[in-house]
């Protein structure tokens, strides 16, 4: 140890990822004061009662049985859907109940403490996939840190499986990109608990698909190595997939889980709208659920035009800088949103797009200065743009602040509802 501090190898690392090292700390600090925020005060909110005593109940089946998960006194046997639903969540959760004994709902505050700092290391494993230069990894852990989500389509402050799922396919996404040789044996394990923590993650393979797709679109050459490792991970999470209906006949997980209604009921799984209300409001045609994607989304990504424009000039200067891996992920989770759309309950697949939008949103803000810095020659003109970038990120980051804050005040307040009311 000595050795090492008088070589001054601590010191050269810290210098070389002080940025890093200061965004993963905003991030830590910035969650854990938002869940104490949420857990004192948004845990009371309008409709947030429900969704904890379902989660509660989940954990309570494994800490109420002695042999964990194969209990006949209650409901969460394998001959029973339920018994597969939030599997990977409520197994380590109500293990660590009883092993701590603790009360259930304890292990679920507690939860969003352990969930927060599981998906930092999953988010810098995951933007490196996109880049190795560790500034503009610093960056996008920040924006990402300012990313909350919403009661409708959850996001990192509601930590319940959702939040799992999102978390394992990231890990799942970057470890088809990654070099990494034991990737066959982490897919292993990723896959069936991405899977049973919450069948979003099935959906979510649609994406995998998608990227290929674009990134060879993009790139202008198909990279086989990709293409291959995502067809074993097909492969698996189709098994994954089909896997209870041995079990389990009709259910979400089996084959006959691809119905309209199951489709519908697993989407809305967790949501804090009644179906009644859902049909009432919902667009009619053949795209029920853009109305919604646009009060959660496009009306704050594109409220006029010019907006549109600017967002697609932006999209030009990552390809003019090959970033053909992050604009791949963002066309194929957005197509992905346009076509859930189909369903009242698309507002859920926002999950994924909305970090993903701030994640490109720190490759534009990061290749945007390198371009206007390289092909801006006029000093004055460039100190101009560069103040505009300044105060339009300094108004992003208020307003995030302020919405987060706000939000795990309040739970089921919307963007819409705080910015338009």
């Amino acid at each position: 140890m000595n050795n090492y501090f008088k070589n001054g190898q601590l010191r050269l690392f810290i210098n070389e990822n002080k940025w890093l090292i200061a965004a993963i700390f905003f991030f830590i600090a910035w969650k854990f004061f938002l869940i104490g925020i949420f857990l004192s005060n948004g845990l009371n909110a309008p409709g947030s009662a429900d969704d904890i005593a379902s989660y509660v109940r989940h954990i309570e089946s494994v800490k109420n049985c002695p042999s964990f998960i194969f209990c006949s006194t209650d409901n969460f046997t394998p001959n029973r859907y339920v018994f597969w639903e939030h599997l990977t969540y409520r197994l380590p959760l109500g293990s660590l109940a009883k092993i701590l004994d603790i009360t259930s709902y304890q292990a679920f505050k507690l939860n969003f403490y352990i969930g927060t700092i599981l998906l930092l290391p999953v988010l810098v494993y995951f933007v490196k996939q996109f880049s190795d230069n560790k500034n503009l990894t610093a960056l996008a852990i920040f924006f990402l840190a300012l990313f909350n989500g919403a009661g409708t389509y959850h996001g990192f402050f509601w930590v319940v499986p959702s939040f799992f799922a999102l978390l394992l396919f990231l890990l799942l996404f970057a470890l088809i990109l990654d070099d990494n040789k034991h990737w066959k044996i982490f897919s292993l394990l990723v896959i069936p608990a991405m899977v049973y923590s919450h069948t979003i993650g099935v959906y979510f393979s649609f994406i995998l698909i998608a990227f290929c797709f674009f990134y060879s679109i993009l790139s202008k050459r198909i990279e086989w190595t990709i293409i291959k490792k995502t067809a074993f991970v097909l492969f698996l999470l189709f098994l994954s997939y089909i896997a209870p209906s041995m079990f389990y006949k009709n259910n979400p997980y089996g084959p006959s889980g691809l119905s309209k209604e199951s489709t519908a009921q697993i989407i809305k799984n967790g949501s804090h709208i009644s179906q009644d209300k859902m049909e009432n409001v919902a667009s009619p045609g053949i795209f029920p659920g853009m109305i919604f994607l646009e009060r959660d989304y496009f009306k704050f990504m594109f409220p006029h035009w010019s907006a549109a424009a600017i967002f697609s000039m932006l999209l030009l200067i990552l390809a003019y800088y090959k970033q053909y891996k992050i604009l791949a992920i963002f066309s194929a989770s957005f197509i992905f949103t346009i076509f859930s759309s189909v369903n009242y309950y698309a507002f859920r697949s926002l999950i994924l797009l909305w970090p993903l939008t701030y994640l490109i949103a720190a490759f534009f803000t990061f290749y945007g200065v390198k371009f206007i810095q390289e092909k801006i020659k006029s000093p004055v003109l460039r100190k101009f743009i560069f103040t505009i970038i300044v105060l339009s990120l300094s108004l992003f980051v208020f307003f995030n602040l302020r919405y987060s804050v706000i939000l795990n005040q309040k739970q089921n307040i919307s963007l819409n509802e705080l910015f338009f009311r």
